[in-house]
């Protein structure tokens, strides 16, 4: 499994989502939406039993499933943390960048791996996030994968200068009974 983050410099990280198997799962989708596009415009023919949605609903239907099929398909989000900036830069778009956002981390003090225990229709998740001083935290990424976000959390502060509050950051989670609590800090004294 490729991994979802990587150091770009030594003092930036990008975090990537979108693409491999959720674009496959897509596909499908996709792949539905254009051919009643193309019915729709009767480039293409539709047999049924009679059962067929009606021709005015076709071009809905196919415009749907199309914009839904493209943006799991093509559908790509960009995180980067730039130590030497001091910023974090979150980019989303279909296969390139389209559109940006840049938060400066001054009032960021720690990484945190949290746990969100998930339900009968969704796996435990692990965000990773920079907590805030005062009001809301800036999530990061978040990964089914315990290893996967820790890893990630251990990354970010690294991307900082030693001179860096971040870099003193405590990184915790709170992780359910059957894992170890995991506390990192690599704070000096």
């Amino acid at each position: 499994m490729r991994p979802s983050f990587r150091q770009v410099a030594p003092d930036r990280i990008q975090i990537r989502e979108g693409g491999g198997c959720l674009a496959l799962f897509g596909l499908p989708f996709f792949a539905a939406g254009v051919y009643m596009l193309l019915a729709s415009l009767g480039l293409v023919t539709i047999s049924s039993d009679g059962d067929a949605p009606g021709a005015q609903a076709l071009p809905f239907m196919g415009l749907l499933f199309t914009t839904v099929g493209g943006v799991l398909c093509f559908g790509r989000a960009w995180t980067s943390i730039d130590g030497t900036r001091r910023e974090v830069t979150r980019q989303w778009g279909l296969l390139v960048p389209m559109h940006s956002d840049t938060q400066r981390v001054d009032d960021y003090t720690a990484v945190v791996v949290e746990f969100v225990r998930g339900d009968s229709d969704s796996a435990d998740k692990f965000p990773v996030s920079l907590k805030a001083r005062a009001g809301k935290n800036l999530q990061l990424r978040s990964s089914t994968e315990y290893g996967d976000a820790r890893a990630c959390a251990l990354a970010v502060p690294t991307s900082f200068d030693s001179t860096s509050r971040m870099q003193r950051a405590i990184i915790e989670c709170a992780c359910p009974p059957d894992r170890p609590p995991y506390r990192y800090s690599n704070a000096s004294g």
